[in-house]
């Protein structure tokens, strides 16, 4: 699917980080109240994160966004909400980003 193209008005772009390579839309409430529902992040583009950042991941094709952990040599994403579940079982991984907020 093509991804979404987000108009952002001039008055706006000040509020870009520079860092900033990407920016997505958030669906769903795993990061409340963090970062809510239909919010627009803004990220780094990189390959790798460290433990407790916000990244972006491919979760066996899907795409979500969750705080990274390392457990031993295993890959965890938690959400912020406490009424999400962590994702620890998945077939395939990749970061695409970390969260700037």
């Amino acid at each position: 699917s093509e991804p979404e193209v987000i108009t952002v008005e001039s008055a706006a772009l000040k509020v870009i980080p520079k860092v900033a390579d990407f920016a997505v839309m958030v669906r769903g409430g795993a990061m409340e109240p963090l970062i809510k529902d239909g919010s627009v992040v803004f990220a780094k583009d990189q390959s790798n994160a460290e433990d407790g950042d916000i990244a972006l991941a491919e979760v066996d094709g899907k795409l979500t966004c969750r705080k990274y952990h390392m457990k031993g040599r295993r890959v965890e994403l938690h959400p912020e909400n406490p009424l999400f579940e962590p994702i620890t079982k998945y077939q395939s991984i990749k970061i695409l980003g970390k969260v700037i907020i």
